[in-house]
């Protein structure tokens, strides 16, 4: 893609932008994935950074980035 061409870090943030406090743990875990996967299949490389939704950070949002490494 242009921005990693242009040497920028491309981070996962969430597949649609919910707000934390309307999904379930395993629906959180999902988006994540989801996510994380579709980047990762784009750039051929792992996104290493994460910024959650709104700037709220959850237990389910910690457990599915931890579960990507």
């Amino acid at each position: 893609t242009r921005m990693m061409a242009e040497g920028h870090e491309i981070g996962l943030h969430s597949w649609t932008h919910a707000h934390p406090t309307t999904l379930s743990p395993r629906k959180m875990q999902a988006h994540i994935r989801h996510a994380f996967d579709t980047l990762a299949d784009m750039t051929g490389t792992r996104p290493r950074f994460f910024r959650p939704p709104y700037g709220l950070w959850c237990a389910s949002m910690q457990e599915a980035c931890a579960a990507l490494e």
